[in-house]
C-alpha cells in the first residue's frame, strides 16, 4: 500500500527509495517484535511472499469488514483543535466514506478481488483525480495543516 499510495498521492518511488522504504519497514517490524523469519529480507523475496499471502491467507475477517465500513465511528484526530472537534459531527460521515474509498483504492487489485471488494473504472478515475488534488494542494499547506500533532512534534525534534 505504501507504494500504491506514493504513486497516487505523491510520486512513484525510485528503486532506491523502494529499497530504503523496505529497510525502514524491516526496522519497524523488529521494533514491533515481528520475527525475522516472518519478514522476507529483501524486496525481491517479499513479492512472491506477498502473492502467496494474498492467494492463500487473506480473508475477509470481522476486522477487515469493520475497516471497510464507511459508517463506523471515527474519533477526531488526537490533539484536534476546538474548531475541528466542533465540526466533527458533520465531517465524520464524509471523511469515513473518503477513508474507505481511499483504503479500497490503495489495496492491490489482487487483494480487492480476494476480499470481494468492488472497484470500478470510474472509481479508479476518481482516485486518480483525488490524488492529483492531493499532490497539488498538500505542498501548499502550512506544516501545521499537513501533519498531525505527533508528526509535527517529531519533525520539530528532528530539526
Amino acid at each position: 500500500m505504501f507504494l500504491r499510495a506514493a504513486r497516487y498521492l505523491s510520486r512513484p518511488l525510485s528503486p532506491e527509495d523502494e529499497r530504503r522504504l523496505y529497510d525502514e519497514l524491516l526496522r519497524l517490524g523488529a521494533i514491533l517484535g515481528i520475527n525475522d523469519r516472518d519478514m522476507p529480507a529483501t524486496p525481491e523475496e517479499f513479492w512472491p511472499y506477498f502473492d502467496t499471502m494474498i492467494q492463500e491467507e487473506l480473508e475477509s475477517t470481522v476486522v477487515v469488514r469493520e475497516l471497510l465500513d464507511p459508517g463506523r465511528p471515527i474519533a477526531p484526530p488526537p490533539g484536534s483543535g476546538r474548531l475541528l472537534r466542533g465540526l466533527w459531527p458533520l465531517l465524520r460521515r464524509p471523511l469515513g466514506r473518503l477513508h474507505v474509498f481511499v483504503t479500497v483504492g490503495l489495496l492491490p487489485p489482487a487483494a480487492r478481488d480476494r476480499l470481494g471488494v468492488p472497484w470500478t473504472p470510474g472509481d479508479e478515475r476518481r482516485l486518480c483525480r483525488f490524488g492529483a488534488v492531493v499532490r497539488t494542494l498538500v505542498p501548499l499547506l502550512p506544516e501545521r495543516l499537513r501533519y498531525l500533532p505527533t508528526a509535527r512534534a517529531a519533525r520539530a525534534a528532528g530539526r
